[in-house]
């Protein structure tokens, strides 16, 4: 049983991100390196503590790439932008990206992201005589239907009526 208990959280890849492969074979080995069962927990206390800093400094380090993400969405929005871009540029996997964002932000990807071109549009829409279909474009909706369904779920209004009357 001690054995698989050491195996077991050694093993674990959350709490040694970095691959901790020390594992315990035989009774004989386990006598060898630790003479006692207290001196494996002491052992098994002291890689929790450091695991629980790696723990603390991953947080850091999400925090850092999501404010690298947000930075490069926030600049970029306007282009033709995918999740796989994103995670091109902070040279992380797409999905990752995708739970770090969620959980950084409370909101998906896709809806940030239409959630930014929406808030544009609509300053265009106040500010320029430029035609609604143009907007759409210009913000990345590259189909106008679409653009026209989420315009009015997001602001109650149709492009049109939001141009009439931005309140």
């Amino acid at each position: 049983m001690t054995m698989r208990l050491n195996n077991l959280l050694v093993s674990n890849t959350q709490l040694f991100p970095n691959g901790q492969d020390y594992y315990i074979y035989n009774y004989k080995q386990l006598i060898h390196d630790y003479s006692s069962f207290d001196n494996l927990i002491d052992s098994l206390i002291i890689h929790l503590g450091d695991a629980s800093e790696i723990i603390e400094d991953d947080k850091s380090f999400s925090n850092t790439y999501f404010l690298k993400i947000m930075k490069y969405i926030n600049t970029y929005y306007n282009e033709n932008l995918s999740l796989k871009d994103v995670a091109a540029v902070v040279n992380l996997n797409p999905n990752y990206v995708s739970q770090l964002f969620k959980k950084s932000s409370g909101s998906t990807f896709s809806h940030y992201l239409t959630n930014l071109r929406i808030n544009n549009a609509k300053k265009l829409i106040t500010t320029t005589n430029t035609p609604i279909n143009e907007i759409a474009s210009q913000t990345r909706f590259n189909d106008y239907f679409y653009f026209l369904k989420t315009f009015k779920k997001m602001t109650g209004k149709t492009p049109s009526e939001y141009r009439s009357d931005p309140e």
